[in-house]
């Protein structure tokens, strides 16, 4: 019985930090889906409506908004597509977050808008981090379109 337990007990000691990195890299890439989400469903917008749409990203208060090109800025928050609210991520609020966080953009002013065709007024990087880990969500300039790399 001791030996099964010693046994039990290495087995939980190497499995252990195992589970915490997928249970961290599961955080991380729901971040980054975020982020991604927010970003396709501007672009959809500003093709379905023939309006430009953009998003803007603040590192410093951890959230995205979803906005639409009408007027002079600030411009309105679009509503979520599905949810029907105001589209705003708030990364210390949302549920199942817990950690994730915007830690840089590559584009100026930290926003993009798309344009009526779905291109991006630049292209740019989203760095989202779960601590020392992060998942970049990549636009490109002219085509808009996104991918999911690894800095």
């Amino acid at each position: 019985m001791i030996t099964v337990l010693v046994v039990m007990g290495i087995v939980l000691a190497v499995a252990l930090p195992e589970m915490d990195a997928s249970g961290r890299t599961y955080l991380l890439q729901s971040g980054a889906n975020k982020v991604m989400a927010a970003l396709q469903s501007a672009q959809a917008e500003a093709i379905s409506t023939g309006v430009s749409h953009g998003v803007t990203f603040s590192p410093t208060d951890n959230t995205l908004t979803c906005f639409t090109v009408t007027g002079s800025p600030p411009y309105p928050t679009i509503n979520h597509p599905v949810k029907k609210t105001p589209y705003l991520v708030d990364f210390d609020t949302a549920p199942g977050m817990g950690g994730v966080a915007i830690a840089s953009t590559g584009f100026p002013s930290d926003q993009v808008i798309f344009d009526s065709m779905g291109s991006p007024d630049s292209g740019g990087t989203v760095t989202v981090s779960l601590g020392v880990f992060q998942r970049n969500v990549v636009v490109a300039a002219i085509s808009g379109v996104m991918e999911f790399k690894d800095p």
